[in-house]
This record gives C-alpha cells, structure tokens and sequence, in this order.
C-alpha cells in the first residue's frame, strides 16, 4: 500500500518484503471524481451527480462540491474557474417575508382501474418555490413540480389522498387533500366504425343463428354458427362485411348437427369460447359476420377451414380484403396452418396458446401477415416459446435477427411467474414483492404446518389456478399479526394454507398476510431491431407499429388465457383494424 507519492518515489505503509531487484511494477490509483451534491430541505436528502456543474433543476440553497485529489489550491483554482458557481451565486436573491399560499387546490379525481390520474396546483409567494407531493402524508419521490401525474392505479388505491407541500425561504404551506376514487374497468365493445355500424352497449343488435350441417342450404363443410351484425343485408351487393372466422379448439369437436337429441350440441359447444360466447354472454356485437365451424376431429387440414372461407364468401356479402380468423390451441395451430398453406387470403390472425412451433420457410410465406399472438407465460403444457417463436420467426423473415428479451420474476421458490420491466436497464420488476392479502381470524396451532381459515373465508385454489407448490417449490409467503418472520407457503386451498415448516409460535387467532409471487399479464409490440416495448395489461398502443404483438398472461391455463384475450376489446379493435391491400394494388 502507498502512503505517499513523490515525483521521485513512492513510500510505503510497510517495508518491502521481497528479494532487492530492479523490476517494473504497476501503481493503481483509486477512483476519483468530483462530485456535486444537491441539499432538498423537503426530503432532506443530497442528490449526488458527477463534475460541478449547477443543475438549475435541482433546490439550489445548499450545494457542496467535493473534488477528488488531495491539494486545496487546485480546490479553489477549479472552483472559482467554473462558470456554473458564478452563476449559481448571482442568481440568489434574500426572500421577502411570508410563506407561499396556495391558490388554486388540487380536484379530486375519478378513474378507472388501469388509468392514472393527474393532481396540480397553484401557488404564490416570494420565490423561489419548491413543491413536494405526498401519497397518504409520505412524500412522492420526484414529485416536485406543481403538478403530479400517479402510475396507473388499482382499485386499491381507490380513497387514496395526494397533497402539495409548498415551500420557499419563509417556511411551507400544505395544501388540502384530494382523494382518488378508482373504479372497475366495465368491458366494452368493438368500436370501429365500418359501414357506418354502431351499437348499444349492452345489447345485442345483431342476429345469431344456428346453421346445422344436415339442414342448413346450400349444404356447408361443416355445421357452424353465424353472426350478421346490425346492418347487413343480404340483398345489398354494394356493401361489404369483414368475416371473422372462429377455429374452435377439439374440446368442442361435434358432428356439425343440432337438435333436441343431442342436446342442442352444435349452439352449446361453439358459444363456450371466442366472439359468440361474447355475443351470448355480454351482449357484444361485432361490425363484422362472424363463422365459427364445427369439426370433427381437428384442424389439421387447412383445405378444410379453406372450404369454410370459400362458402363464406359465396353465401355472405363478405370483403376479401377483411378476412380475419382467430382460435386457441387446436384452432389456433389450425389458424396458422391456413396461413401458410393461403398466404394471401387473411389481412390478420389472433392466435391464443399455439403449439406448432414454426419454422423459417413458413414465416417466410406470410412475413407481412399481421399477427397478435397471446400465451399464458406459465403453461406447463404448452410452452410460451411457441408463441414467441412465430412472432421471432415472421420478424426474423421480415426484418432479420431474433429476439426474447423479457424479464421474468420467479416468485418464491422458483414458481414460474411474470412480471414486466419497470426499468429496462435494471430489469427490475414493478412488484418485486407481489401481492399482499391480509385474512383475520386465522388459526395456527403449536407445531402444526397447517393454517386455517375461519368460516366463510374462500381462498386459495378455489380462486388461484396456480396455488399448488410444495415443500420444495413453494409459491408465497405468509406473516401473522405481531411476528416478525415469514412463513414460507408450499399449498393452498379454499380454507387453509400448507406451510414448508411447522408453525413455531404460540397456538393463536390472529391476522395473517399473504404475498403471493408476482403476477401481470402484459402486452409487447415487437421493434423491427428486435427489441420489445412493454406495456401492463392488454392495451392496443395505436401509436405504435403493430404488425407484431405479443400478450403474456401470469397465470398456467390456456383456456383463462383466451377467455382474458376474446374478452378484451384491444384484439378485437386491433384484428379489425387491419387491412389486406387490394389484390393487384403492388
């Protein structure tokens, strides 16, 4: 180690050890900055940055300026030699009397679930201001401007207070408290208007009807379901309707008949899923006709689903240019199939849990075909890189290159979970430490790995899909009331909780808390460098190119995963707005 270093030498702390010889040798020197500190005597923290500059951003009462090396004559050389101190000391002014006031409060805001809400202000007072947001009496990290923006809010935020601090030389004043009301997100309907359509939300304007195979004229390929919306008319051959048609997966397989015998098979099984259980189910209307086919065994034939297209078209007053089509699993692999075996058939396809895994000449045959695939991000049986692998493989034939760049989050014990970024660089998630669920009146017992719920409490896997680990990949922890450590959660169920180790408190009724891993579903648009940008949730971006999207849901169900995407407007909205250019257009 040295102590000192002369033009000439250098002294050691210690003397040399080592055999007298004439040998090169390596000086490190430590790392040396100067750095500048902000003083915030609203947070009454220092905000460090590199060099000596004045950051007029920053509250500007308290600086300090450290520089690096020893000798204090280049500290004032430096000093006074940079413009920015100058600057600094010329612009303070001596405060008149009196603390700011507040003229204009902040509103209260209404919100739904998913939204932000924006919070502002106004005030006067000799200057300069400073401003300072708080969340329930904490103050906001950076919220230091006169008006304040949140994240976007949970219906657990609902009733939360946001208030502004203002202060200046004289002292602060606190504005009055507006509170937040969050409300749930009602689902809407399809929006576009083609061919002047329009609905009422809520009820179902266009018509529905069953279309057996046996008796239906002129015969179809298969027994199917339609849908004609408000407005079509099947003698006007001067308006054209897009067609969406539906793949059913094979749980819904049938012989295409329909009738009391059977137990009405052919309506029962294609409302279960996709946009007619929406037609059935939430009253949604569609400015589109609408064809869901029955097949018997599987789609793996696409001159089967091409006979489907080409009676459509003869029978319907169909557009050629909007031909969308849509399934998950079985229809969803059937979907793609089409795709390639008649790439210029559809102008976009939404595929929900695929297991055909694609290949280079396929993506190669239909690389401009719009695709929005969705993909439960834990499927055990079918993995999410399938998915990925067609958005990768059309993106790869298009642009070049590949990509996944997702972050995920393990959960606790490695369960497999998803989070988005909060921040690219760090690929830290937005809830490192997921959910939190308090229940009162729990029972735990001396010894016991067992925690009860009192009667009535439903939760666990009656209401989570993925509440099944154990003592070696458990999924969430546990806390009760007045302890401090976690119990770790191997199990849960309706009434009660599974612990990897016994309980070593005392027998007890108590509060507990349970954070379970962390979960969203989000929506990527892929960049034509191979990048993705990450959205929370299901949003169609419209400002973002759109020839490739990617939604990933938390949780392991294929079947939750399409019923989350057919019941979310985004894909609807986003499939019809895609247009196939005119045959012979170049």
């Amino acid at each position: 180690m040295v102590a000192l270093g002369k033009p000439t030498g250098l002294y050691l702390t210690r003397p040399y050890t080592g055999v007298t010889e004439t040998r090169n040798l390596t000086i490190q020197i430590p790392v040396g900055y100067n750095c500048t500190a902000y003083f915030d005597p609203l947070t009454k923290k220092w905000a460090w940055q590199r060099g000596q500059s004045w950051d007029t951003t920053k509250p500007g009462k308290r600086i300090f300026t450290m520089f690096w090396y020893q000798n204090h004559v280049n500290g004032w050389v430096e000093t006074y030699a940079n413009g920015g101190c100058w600057d600094w000391l010329f612009s303070q002014s001596k405060a008149a009397a009196g603390v700011p006031a507040i003229t204009s409060q902040p509103k209260n805001a209404t919100v739904a679930a998913g939204q932000t809400a924006t919070f502002s202000a106004t005030a006067t007072g000799s200057g300069p201001l400073y401003y300072l947001w708080k969340r329930n009496g904490a103050a906001i990290a950076g919220a230091t401007a006169a008006s304040y923006t949140t994240a976007p809010l949970s219906l657990a935020d609902s009733g939360t207070q946001f208030t502004l601090s203002v202060s200046n030389g004289s002292g602060s004043t606190t504005s009055t408290a507006a509170i937040v009301t969050v409300l749930a997100i009602q689902p809407s309907e399809p929006n576009l208007a083609i061919n002047g359509w329009s609905n009422i939300p809520g009820k179902v304007e266009g018509t529905l009807r069953v279309r057996p195979v046996n008796t239906t004229s002129p015969r179809p390929p298969y027994g199917y379901l339609d849908y004609l919306p408000l407005g079509y008319n099947p003698a006007n051959t001067m308006t054209k309707w897009p067609l969406i048609v539906h793949l059913p997966h094979i749980t819904e397989a049938g012989d295409g008949t329909d009738s009391a015998a059977n137990g009405n098979q052919l309506y029962n099984q294609l409302v279960k899923y996709g946009p007619l259980h929406l037609v059935v189910s939430q009253q949604w209307d569609f400015p589109a006709v609408i064809i869901a086919p029955q097949v018997v065994t599987n789609w793996t034939k696409p001159l089967n689903v091409k006979n489907v297209v080409e009676y459509a078209k003869a029978n319907y007053r169909i557009d050629s240019n909007r031909i969308y089509m849509t399934g998950h699993l079985e229809g969803a692999n059937g979907t793609l199939r089409y795709a390639v075996a008649y790439p210029g058939d559809l102008a976009g396809v939404l595929t929900i849990a695929s297991t055909a895994v694609a290949s280079t000449a396929q993506a190669t045959l239909i690389r401009s075909l719009p695709l929005w695939a969705t993909h439960s991000f834990a499927d055990q049986t079918c993995p999410r890189s399938v998915s990925i692998g067609w958005i990768d493989a059309l993106s790869s034939a298009q642009y070049g290159g590949t990509s996944d760049a997702m972050a995920t989050y393990p959960g606790y014990g490695n369960r497999s979970h998803f989070a988005i970024d909060s921040n690219p660089l760090t690929r830290t998630p937005l809830n490192p430490d997921g959910e939190v669920i308090t229940i009162a009146g729990a029972r735990l017992a001396t010894g016991s790995k067992t925690i009860t719920f009192p009667s009535g409490v439903q939760f666990g896997s009656g209401i989570f899909a993925m509440w099944n680990g154990s003592d070696t990949q458990p999924f969430a922890r546990v806390r009760v009331a007045g302890e401090a450590p976690f119990y770790v959660v191997a199990q849960g169920y309706a009434s009660s909780l599974n612990l990897t180790a016994a309980y070593a408190g005392s027998a007890t009724t108590a509060s507990i808390t349970i954070q379970t891993p962390v979960g969203y579903n989000a929506t990527a648009y892929r960049n034509a460098n191979g990048t993705w940008d990450w959205n929370r949730d299901l949003p169609w971006d419209q400002t973002r190119s759109d020839l490739r999207v990617l939604s990933l849901f938390w949780y392991q169900s294929a079947t939750m995963g399409a019923n989350q995407t057919w019941d979310n407007v985004s894909p609807w909205n986003w499939l019809l707005g895609q247009v196939k250019a005119p045959a012979g257009s170049g």
